[in-house]
């Protein structure tokens, strides 16, 4: 009965078929295929995502390194290198802080990885550490991550895929006699933070106009690594060491824009495609303990990193110690790395038992809704029950099979605050847009909620307060 049921109510996959090509888009699709000598139906499909010249459609094709951009061309990369050299020069202390998830694991120990080479090539007595958040204070640099930074005393913080809105936080740490440089490819709001430099694709103030606006975290800490080396080596052409050394840890950005997933186009698609090629022949203890584990032979594909790796860097944020995953890719010590490697798995296993129980109440509670209020254009639903590590995947999962906007929220009753996390549709930017857009009300188990949450994407994610007399939700994340 409860499949049927769900048969019934579960909305259909919309598909958007695209109209029939124009006569010069076959006419291009034909040169493509005599001038790339490639099938007819590739010719047609480069045609259809745009690719009509032959010169674009062969870079598109190609994926080589020397199709990405100059890292100086990113917004104050200058400034970011000229600040690390000093505190090469000088022998400060410096904290790479970054996320929790593969982005911002990958980012922390590319950049962690190029400070160990440059200290044993500069003789430098630099001191680095590298710090991740805990999923209990939230995404990014909060005041907590912030406070516990001060204690390290550091001269220079780095944050790594995130810091972009952390003003609060950084103005702590500026008045602390820190100083950061933001490595961030988030959404830019009304002001940069404050910060020695800003390094954002995104940025389009004060004439910044980086050609490509979607790089992740890690790619962006591999233009950083990039910029250093050719700063250290004192050339545009990089030393030999410094080479090999960004050769390899491709590898660590190509797994980050796997799993951040980021559009395969540009400079993402070079990264992607050289990183999985790296992945194969690296020598990291930590990467090759987890591609052991998971039976990845030869050339890794990009369901290996993204259903296979990332889930597993991942889990160690959501249901473990993140830290974990982060020494897994620092580790220069096999068997450290194999136990590490197992210990994720580990933890991937109980994510997955969890995200299941979770997945079968969260639908439960949608048909509920759905029943009661066919006509509903997004969800709430919500759980004390739920972890919140998972209910990001789950929404995900709603939001396939419905075709709404979902925000889950999980609850704790007694301080009235809930920790959620929200996917929307294609083309509706974040579920706080639902009401706003007059498309009605949002529908959640326990009525009509009104949502208020200011994250100008299609995931969003934070801290709530609310009134469980009103059902009214406050978004503060």
């Amino acid at each position: 009965m409860a499949a049927s049921r769900t048969r019934r109510k579960a909305a259909p996959r919309r598909w958007h078929v695209a109209p029939p090509p124009e006569p010069s888009a076959a006419a291009a699709a034909e040169e493509l295929r005599r001038a790339l000598r490639v099938s007819a139906v590739c010719a047609r499909i480069l045609v259809r995502r745009g690719y009509t010249q032959t010169g674009d459609a062969k870079a598109f094709l190609s994926r080589n390194l020397d199709l990405l951009h100059e890292p100086h061309l990113l917004p104050d990369m200058d400034r970011a290198v000229a600040r690390i050299a000093e505190a090469v020069e000088k022998n400060q202390k410096v904290v790479l802080f970054g996320d929790y998830d593969a982005d911002g694991l990958t980012a922390t120990a590319l950049l962690d990885r190029f400070f160990g080479l440059v200290k044993s090539r500069e003789h430098t007595g630099v001191q680095v550490e590298s710090l991740v958040p805990e999923r209990k204070h939230g995404y990014g640099l909060s005041a907590e991550a912030a406070t516990a930074i001060k204690h390290h005393k550091p001269d220079l913080l780095i944050t790594l895929d995130n810091g972009i809105s952390a003003h609060g936080p950084l103005d702590t740490l500026a008045h602390a006699g820190t100083e950061c440089i933001v490595v961030d490819h988030h959404h830019i709001g009304a002001n940069l933070p404050r910060a020695v430099a800003v390094i954002n694709p995104k940025r389009r103030d004060g004439g910044c106009n980086y050609p490509f606006t979607d790089l992740c975290g890690a790619g962006i800490a591999f233009k950083l690594a990039w910029a250093l080396a050719v700063h250290f080596s004192h050339n545009r052409t990089v030393t030999k060491e410094f080479r090999a050394f960004l050769l390899d840890a491709v590898a660590l950005a190509g797994i980050g824009t796997l799993a951040d997933v980021v559009p395969l186009v540009g400079e993402n698609r070079v990264l992607a495609h050289q990183g999985l090629l790296a992945l194969q022949r690296t020598r990291a203890p930590g990467l090759r303990a987890l591609m052991g584990l998971c039976a990845i032979r030869g050339t890794p594909r990009v369901s290996d990193v993204t259903f296979r790796i990332a889930p597993r860097l991942n889990a160690a944020g959501r249901c473990g110690e993140v830290t974990a995953a982060l020494e897994l890719l620092l580790t220069a010590d096999p068997a450290r790395a194999d136990d590490l490697a197992t210990l994720l798995d580990g933890y991937n296993a109980e994510r997955q038992d969890i995200e299941s129980r979770i997945l079968e109440e969260a639908r439960q509670q949608a048909l509920d809704v759905l029943e009661r209020k066919p006509d509903c254009c997004a969800f709430v639903l919500e759980s004390a029950d739920w972890h919140d590590g998972v209910i990001g995947i789950v929404a995900s999962r709603i939001v396939e099979e419905f075709h709404r906007p979902a925000l889950l929220l999980s609850v704790d009753r007694g301080s009235k605050v809930a920790r959620g996390s929200g996917r929307s549709i294609r083309g509706l930017r974040g579920t706080g847009n639902a009401e706003r857009s007059g498309c009605g009300p949002v529908q959640g188990p326990g009525g009509v909620g009104a949502v208020r949450h200011r994250e100008p994407a299609a995931a969003a994610g934070g801290v709530w307060r609310f009134d469980q007399q009103s059902a009214a939700v406050d978004g503060q994340g």
